[in-house]
Order: C-alpha cells, then structure tokens, then sequence
C-alpha cells in the first residue's frame, strides 16, 4: 500500500477542519456529528477518526487554528518599521474579523464565539482558547509597550493592551449580532 505523503496527509485534515467548520457555522458544536464531518468532506467516518478521534479534537484544533489567526494579525504589525498604535490594532482586529466572515460555506466568528461557550464544558476547548489568548496577549502587550516607548505622556502599556484584547471578543459578539464587522477605518 504507498504511503501518504505529508503534504497529502496535511491536505486531507485540513479537508475534514473545514468541512467541520461548514457543519459547525450551519448546526453548531452539539448538533454536529461526526458522521455529518465525513459526508460533508466527502470521506469516509473512519477517515474521519483517522486524523481525529473525537469532536472534542476537532474543535480544540478549531481554537488553535482561529486563536492563531489573531496572533499572526498581531505578529504583521509588529513587523511594521513603524510602531503600531493602538487605533492600528483596531483596525487590525476588524479586519481579522472581515475576513473570518468572508467564506462561503463557513464563519470563524461565529465559531469562535461558539468556543468561548465549549469551554465552560470542555477542559481542552478551555485550555486551547486559553493558551491563544496569552499568544496574542503577549505579542499585543509588545506592540503597545512599542509604541508607549513613543509617545511623550507617559501610557500604562499593560492596562492598554488589556484594554485592546478585551475588545475582540466584544467586537465578535457584535459582528455575530448585527451581521457586519464593526466599521474601525479610523483616521
């Protein structure tokens, strides 16, 4: 039998994440099963279980995967050569949120909120979203101490960045609610 290159292996998982997704925007976390995984990515059940064993699984990558989308919008502005304001990491997080709603078989936003309630009951879920959230809470504390460093009056860069994280998960209930993004094109 030949062998599953990585690429191929990569490729199929990423197959059954977004055919979850689909599922999980349309029917939610506890009214998608696995088998409806399998037949929306055109695979079989056992595939399916081949790459992840439960749903739990499948939604803890879901988090690594959405949480990680937050800290590489972070990761591009601090890689900007001027330092980012904190008006920029609204801008930033508006458009993470735009593009989170842009498929068309599937919605991140409405995922994520989705998490945020899966690990009340979940301790993986709980763990994933949290270990996202100190990523991007780090980097974001490192963009406002850059830009603190600018500024002339003195800024509590910790209180700042707190402040600025805080508001995502406000800023997606909103784009949840009202179907749209929240218009942040400040300045």
């Amino acid at each position: 039998m030949p062998r599953i290159t990585a690429e191929r292996r990569a490729a199929r998982r990423q197959q059954i994440l977004e055919a979850a997704w689909e599922c999980f925007t349309r029917r939610g976390f506890q009214a998608t099963t696995m088998d409806e995984v399998a037949a929306a990515a055109g695979v079989s059940a056992g595939t399916t279980y081949t790459y992840f064993a439960t749903k739990d699984s499948m939604i803890v990558a879901t988090v690594e995967i959405a949480m990680g989308r937050f800290a590489q919008a972070f990761e591009r502005l601090a890689d900007q050569t001027e330092p980012a304001s904190p008006t920029d990491v609204l801008v930033a997080i508006a458009d993470e949120l735009r593009r989170r709603g842009e498929h068309p078989r599937y919605d991140m936003t409405r995922i994520g909120l989705q998490a945020w309630a899966e690990s009340i009951r979940s301790p993986a879920v709980h763990r994933a979203i949290l270990e996202g959230h100190d990523r991007a809470a780090g980097i974001l504390r490192g963009l406002v101490e850059r830009w603190a460093a600018t500024r002339a009056e003195p800024v509590n860069a910790e209180q700042v960045s707190e402040l600025l994280h805080t508001l995502v998960p406000g800023l997606m209930l909103a784009t949840v609610l009202t179907g749209h993004t929240p218009a942040l094109a400040i300045g």
